[in-house]
């Protein structure tokens, strides 16, 4: 389920429209260089990309629970939480001015 690139609920799926889509965003470094967001976005995609799907279905014995499996939907979480965090750092402005519309010196 995660590697199938065909499956619109696969992880890779998502990641290559997710990839596909912050491609398009405004460019905000003139040097061409990757923005965080893409960095990110790469990493995941990377990380991916060179899993193991014998490796990640492996159940530990000693724990009888798919440790591995566990520690790599962490990281990806973690990863795609960051991308949505530095898109929103970037492109959204979250500090405006309050203007007051009244005074209250009549009363």
């Amino acid at each position: 389920m995660l590697l199938d690139p065909n499956n619109p609920r696969a992880l890779i799926y998502q990641l290559d429209r997710l990839k596909a889509y912050l491609s398009q965003l405004p460019k905000v470094n003139e040097d061409n260089s990757l923005s965080e967001h893409e960095r990110l976005i790469l990493e995941a995609h990377t990380l991916l990309k060179l899993s193991s799907k014998d490796i990640l279905a492996s159940l530990d014995k000693e724990s009888v629970m798919y440790e591995r499996l566990n520690d790599f939907l962490t990281r990806m979480q973690s990863l795609l939480n960051k991308v949505h965090d530095m898109i929103s750092k970037t492109y959204f402005k979250h500090v405006v001015e309050q203007k007051q519309l009244f005074t209250l010196d009549g009363f």
